[in-house]
């Protein structure tokens, strides 16, 4: 029998995955999975399932977490991006604490907008059809990168910005609003510096802030098939198996069926599976927070087997490569903590290549 020919499409999209894994006695866990945070960018959701085989207080830790002096704040309409470049705001929120900052399409639209997003100092600003302000921003943004559809793409650390005087007051002689809500939060190393200090500078400088909260959403399942998640000793973690397990706890997430949710082998049995969605602006110090109070669980909680925390970057953002625009979709990073000392993540985005040279991706 004649096999028939597959036809293999060429696509500009691209998925890319990397699992790295280590021991949570490391002295550089925290800054290792803090590198991992930082490249994932703004973070607006973390979703964490807590397995158990008896009654446990877990869930109630991590739910302080999450919502304990972590509000952001929202500027709907005209948000000065010239701010960004202010002595007093790069002194304050730049250089001190854990800054994180995006527009926020509130209603979709045909009509491409301008978006900005800032988290870990690095700044990324995409505006279409705007002559003036993308030439004035290209004479003090170095990495910079135009696309098909006359949209000027910018990304800068803006730490390592050294405006002088004469270049921020021209910015911020002629402001520059942007049509779309904005979301920003904020905390400072010294919890005595209340994070509204963000919100007050906003509304000196002229802009109407709203006060948004964490939403936080919890559910059980019970007497459940759940993968084990013990690493072999002599071999690394598979990848594959890893995915498998990330679409187990999708299926988790989403409430599916009991008898629809079938957990990658090796398996055991578990009397509760706690899921918690959280949505909102995150910094990364919550996120580092809330690992902190997963391993310290795993070590003084003995129903619990292992922990995880999925991780959501942006929907949909810009990264500047050798000059090229590509455009990242679908960030997550899965983090999973073992009781035996373990842990493993897996970090998964969607690039497109539309604006590369389709005989090198496709």
């Amino acid at each position: 029998m004649l096999c028939p020919d597959v036809i293999n499409f060429k696509s500009s999209l691209k998925q890319e995955s990397k699992v790295v894994a280590g021991k949570l006695c490391d002295p550089k866990f925290k800054t290792l999975i803090k590198t991992q945070l930082q490249s994932l960018g703004n973070i607006f959701g973390v979703k964490i399932v807590l397995p158990s085989s008896g009654p446990s207080n877990t869930s109630d830790k991590i739910m302080k977490v999450l919502t304990e002096d972590t509000d952001y704040y929202v500027v709907e309409n005209n948000f000065d991006m010239s701010v960004i470049f202010d002595k007093t705001f790069h002194h304050n929120f730049v250089l001190s604490g854990d800054l994180s900052m995006s527009t926020m399409n509130m209603i979709p639209s045909m009509i491409p907008s301008p978006t900005m997003s800032m988290s870990n100092s690095n700044l990324s600003l995409s505006l279409p059809n705007n002559e003036g302000l993308s030439h004035s921003l290209s004479q003090i943004l170095t990495k910079k990168s135009k696309t098909k559809d006359n949209t000027s793409h910018f990304q800068q650390d803006v730490k390592l910005l050294n405006l002088q005087t004469s270049q921020v007051e021209k910015l911020q002689s002629q402001p520059i609003p942007l049509p779309t809500a904005v979301a920003a939060t904020w905390c400072h190393p010294d919890q005595s510096i209340c994070p509204s200090s963000l919100a007050s500078y906003l509304t000196d400088k002229g802009m109407q802030v709203q006060v948004r909260g964490i939403m936080v959403d919890l559910h059980t399942m019970y007497n459940m098939q759940i993968p084990t998640m013990e690493k072999d000793q002599f071999c690394d973690w598979e990848p594959d198996h890893i995915s498998d397990v990330e679409d187990w706890l999708g299926g988790v997430f989403l409430q599916l069926p009991e008898d629809t949710i079938c957990a990658p082998p090796p398996c055991m049995s578990m009397e509760t599976v706690t899921a918690i969605q959280a949505t909102g602006l995150f910094t990364i110090t919550t996120i580092l927070d809330l690992m902190t109070s997963m391993a310290m669980s795993l070590t003084s909680t003995p129903s619990l087997p292992w922990v995880s925390a999925s991780v959501s970057g942006p929907d949909q953002g810009a990264e500047l490569r050798g000059g090229k625009c590509l455009m990242n979709s679908d960030s997550v990073m899965t983090i999973i903590l073992t009781r035996q000392g373990d842990w493993v993540i897996r970090k998964s985005k969607t690039v497109d290549y539309t604006n590369c040279k389709p005989s090198k991706y496709a």
